[in-house]
This record gives structure tokens, sequence and C-alpha cells, in this order.
């Protein structure tokens, strides 16, 4: 008898039963009104799950399968691993791959709208009533208001400036933006434009039509096997209702999620602890191993979630590395706590491009690294605002494109004439291709004098720069001035990078970290090292609410602060190897004792 034979070791066990676990969500049977629901934790391979489930379970004959995510990126990485897997066609016609808002548009809306009221001009879907110049007036977007619905339930009604940008009114009375936010939405839309909201709102009219409603799923059935949905718990209560109406009326539905990953509350999402976020289902198959973080961050992680459910279970390859949490103070200002999270990851040989730095909000990423993280109201500023986020050393995704828009813009009106039309829209009018565009922007920054100037000097010299670079070879002479180039006593003797809202260049050794962003921009993403900014105590006391709601296992008292943690418990969850916290000086010693108490190892350093 062989005496030699190993006992397999807990990690080929655990990993087992996770690939089980995985199985049987691949191999799930969707039908007509009867939706599939997977709860999965950070971690645990859902991405695979779909891809698995998309490669290997066959559909009928010329049929296809949709799969709608709320990111881009997601669609992305989806289409990477069919065409890795030697299956680009299964990213292709008639199956579906991309954004919710993209199935609804594509697919419920676009085919079955009549021409818009005004200009015959075909619809146009916007990301945000920020692509549309349009859109803007003294410092307000539309994105600053919501809507309420007229009688057909379109949200093109009374205005209501959101609490969040009453900052941008300079003391001005919400009254007049507010009626001119009404008239502007109801103008935009009756040209044809539309954004996410008014999309939904529109599918959901169109499966109200009883003829035209018949048409569309007749369409969706034919082309579709089942959908399948990613992050379903960021479905807004107007998702959950499409959703509904395709599930009753026979589209088979695969929903998959995580409650306590809930962060989209400006989505109108409900609770992540109500029933209807995954629709009801009763009894979800659920993915518990983490294939990504080791066992103290999970161990960690749990501490911050509003459920009841025990930590994960470590699953992968850094699932026995023992590298204690790390703690560090939140300087006034700085990057002194990004060098000391840089300084442990140096330690544990994490490299540059693996290092993430994140919080809630932009305003609370260091200066330093990011800009500015908002563009003040005026044109000359917004232009300054734009020049030091792209001049930063790691501008978030999101705060980079915007600044990009505002040079473009500005080339464009130095070179087309001023409009209000959507950059697309502007390009297509006169007949200037995106590459070129590009070019004529990178020449630009490349030429642009320093923000270290008086604004009245670097105004001067910024105009010439902008009428050096045309942005198309037909176009040889520029056709007027920018929108900020007239002088303005009040600001032409400050240093341009004050005018911008910016600090002081640095002229310090920058710190090496790969990138700095919001943590909603970072959803569905990891790192090897990750840096959470908890900002300090605020006057509406919401920091310290959401740090006494962690610390004391309280289940939170609003909505808004259970979206505070599942936003804190997201960023955690990014972390493969370290996880830091930059926090005040005061909730250091209580998050230190907190930890103590519930054996999560730790590291302080200065």
């Amino acid at each position: 008898m062989r005496t030699d034979l190993q006992l397999p070791d807990e990690g080929s066990e655990l990993r087992e039963h996770a690939r089980v676990a995985q199985r049987a969500v691949v191999e799930a049977e969707t039908l007509p009104g009867r939706p599939v629901s997977a709860v999965a934790c950070p971690g645990a391979g859902k991405t695979r799950v779909i891809v698995d489930r998309h490669l290997e379970r066959a559909l009928p004959a010329r049929k296809g399968r949709a799969i709608a995510s709320f990111t881009k990126v997601a669609g992305r990485e989806l289409r990477r691993r069919c065409r890795e897997a030697g299956k680009p066609e299964l990213a292709a016609f008639p199956h579906f791959i991309g954004t919710i808002d993209t199935f609804i548009w594509l697919h419920l809306v676009r085919p079955y709208l009549r021409v818009p009221a005004q200009g015959g001009r075909s619809w146009r879907r916007l990301e945000s009533w920020r692509d549309h110049p349009g859109a803007s007036d003294r410092g307000l977007n539309l994105e600053d208001f919501t809507f309420a619905a007229t009688n057909n339930g379109m949200r093109v009604g009374a205005a209501m400036l959101m609490e969040s940008s009453r900052y941008k009114l300079g003391g001005r009375s919400p009254y007049n933006p507010q009626l001119w936010a009404a008239q502007k939405i109801g103008e935009l839309f009756e040209e044809g434009y539309v954004t996410g909201d008014l999309v939904r709102d529109l599918a959901l009219l169109l499966l109200a039509d009883p003829e035209r409603s018949e048409v569309m799923m007749s369409v969706l059935t034919a082309r579709f096997s089942e959908l399948v949905v990613d992050e379903a718990q960021d479905c807004s209560a107007e998702d959950r209702r499409i959703l509904q109406e395709l599930a009753a009326r026979g589209l088979p539905l695969m929903l998959v999620g995580d409650p306590d990953q809930a962060i989209y509350g400006f989505r109108n999402t409900e609770s992540a602890s109500d029933a209807p976020v995954l629709l009801d289902v009763a009894q979800p198959l659920r993915l518990r191993h983490n294939w990504r973080s080791n066992q103290t961050i999970c161990d960690l992680a749990a501490t911050l979630r509003t459920s009841e459910r025990q930590p994960d279970i470590a699953t992968g390859p850094h699932r026995d590395e023992r590298v204690p949490i790390l703690l560090t103070a939140l300087p006034s200002s700085g990057t002194g706590h990004v060098r000391a999270f840089c300084d442990e990851a140096d330690q544990i040989g994490i490299p540059q491009e693996e290092r993430l730095v994140i919080a809630h909000r932009r305003s609370s990423l260091p200066k330093d690294l990011t800009g500015a993280a908002k563009p003040p109201t005026s044109h000359i500023g917004r232009l300054a605002w734009a020049v030091g986020v792209l001049n930063a050393g790691a501008p978030p995704t999101k705060q980079r494109e915007e600044a990009g828009a505002v040079i473009r813009a500005s080339i464009l009106d130095v070179w087309c004439g001023k409009d209000d039309l959507p950059e697309a829209a502007r390009l297509e009018r006169h007949k200037v291709t995106a590459q070129g565009l590009a070019r004529s922007q990178a020449l630009v920054l490349r030429d642009l004098p320093p923000l270290d100037q008086m604004m009245g000097e670097w105004r001067e010299q910024a105009k010439e720069v902008f009428r050096r670079h045309s942005p198309s070879q037909d176009l040889v002479v520029p056709k007027s001035n920018p929108r900020w180039a007239r002088r303005q006593a009040n600001t032409d003797d400050k240093p341009a990078f004050r005018v911008g809202g910016h600090s002081r260049p640095q002229a310090d050794t920058p710190v090496q970290v790969g990138r700095v962003t919001s943590i909603h921009q970072v959803k569905g993403e990891e790192a090897d090292a990750v840096l959470v900014v908890i900002p300090k105590p605020t006057p509406d006391n919401r920091c310290e609410e959401l740090i006494s709601s962690w610390l004391d296992r309280e289940r939170p008292a609003t909505q808004e602060l259970l979206e505070d943690r599942n936003v804190l418990y997201v960023a955690a969850t990014r972390a493969r190897r370290l996880l830091a916290f930059a926090l005040c000086v005061d909730h250091l010693p209580r998050v230190e004792a907190f930890l103590e108490q519930r054996g999560v190892p730790f590291r302080v350093v200065n």
C-alpha cells in the first residue's frame, strides 16, 4: 500500500469549492418570466463566469446573447476575452456586449422613435448634458438639476437645483436658474437630444404602447436568447421597471451583482438591503470566494459591509499573505500620506503602475497630483484649470477628459467661430476630423506658457498659441477670438494657476503612483496596492457619521450614509495585497482600537 499520498491542501479545496459555485452560474438555465440571480462578492470572478457562460453555453441557431453592464470598461474586457479565447464572433452580431444605456437606446428606443419635434434632425444620445455647450449657463449645467416628470412620464418638467450644486450660485437665488433649466431641457429634448434619464423614460413610454411594444418584443426575443445584466445592484428604479417588463414579456434574464456595492445613489437606486434590487429572486446563486484579495483585506472589508454577511473567503494567489492594513495621517496639504503609502509599497515590491490612490470625491485627492477637482465658472478660469489638470502628474480620467474638452472647444471657437453645438456636431459641420483636433490640442498644450505667470501676460501669450495651430489644413485664417480673450481687472494681476483653482506648482520629486481618481471610476478594477483617502470632518458632519457608522457597526440611518459605507467598501475591495487608509489625526486612534478589537492586523506610519 502506498504511503506517500498527500492530502490536498486547504487552498486547493477552497479553489475547487469556488469553481463548483462558478459552474453553477455558468450552467444555470434562464427561462421566460423566471430571472436567475447571482450574488457575487468582490473578486469572485464574475466577469470570468459571464465570459465562460458566453463561450460555453450553447444558444439556439441564429440567436445571440445580450450582456449589459454599467461601464464601458466591463464591455471592453468581455470583448477582449472573447478574442483571446479565439471566438471574436461572440462579440459581434447577433450578440450584444455593451453598457445598459446603449442596450436600452439601440434595442428599446431609437428604432421606434418618430422624428424630433424641431429641426427634423435625427435623435442624438449624449453621455451627459455636459457634452452640449448649450446646456450650461453661468457655471451651471443641466446635470446640476433634477426635473419633474410631465404627464407622459418624461422628466422635462419643473427643475430643482440639487443641494450639492448650490455652491455654484455664488449667492444668487436659485429661482431664475431653475426657470432657465426647465426651459432649456425642453428645448434640447424637442431638438432630439437625450441623456440616460430621458432614454429610460422613452423606453418605458414605448413599452406602455401596445402596438410598438409588441413589435419591440418580437424583435428582441427573435434576436436574443437571454439578457445578462452585470452589476445589477446599480439598476435605477427605471432600469428595474424596464427589466421587469422585459422579463414579464418573455425575455430570459440573468442578473449578477452585489448589493453591498450599490454606490450610484444619483441613479435613484433603492437601498441595497431592499428585496427588489435583484428583482425579487428568492434564492440567488452565491459566489463567496474572493480570488483577488488576501484574507486580511477580506476581513477588513467585511467590517465595512452594511449587510450581515460573513467575511469572504480568500482563495487566490495572495490568500496567505499577511500584509497588515496601513494607517497614516492625512496632512493639511501636500502628499505626505501618499509618500508613506509608496514607501510601504516599495518594501513589498509593488511597482508604481500597481499603486492606486482613491477617494469618494475628487476634491479629497491631493491637488499636487490631480490639479483642482472642479473648474471655476469664468471662461479664463476654466481654461487655466484645464491646462493645469492636463499638466498634472496623475489626474483622474474623467477630469482629464473634461479638461481636454475645454481646450478643444477653445480651438474650435478660434478657427470655426463660436456656437453652442456638441463637439461631434461642430466637427461634422466644419469638416474637421477628430484626429486633426487632437493634434491641434497637443500642439497648443506644448506651446502654452507656464501657469506661474500673471494671468494678464499668460492670456495674451495663450491667444497667440491658439491662433497658431489650426485643426485642419483647410482652415488657414482664425475666425474669432476665444471666449476668454477679454481682459479682466480682477484676475489679470493674479498667477494663472490661482485663477484656475490650482495650488502652486511643486518642485519636489513627483510621487510614484499609477492612478489617482475617484472610487466610482475604479468600480470593477483592482490593484496590488490601494490608498483610500477619507476626508477630514466637514460642516455637514457627513464624514464623522460615516466613521461612527463603520466603527460602531450600526446600520446606516439614511440612504446617503448607506451609500457612503458602500463606497468605502468598494474602495477597500479594489486591493489585492496592500490596503491603506489616510485619515485625519482625530480618527486614527478610534480606527486603531476598532481593528485591534476585531483582530485585523494593522500598522500606523507617519
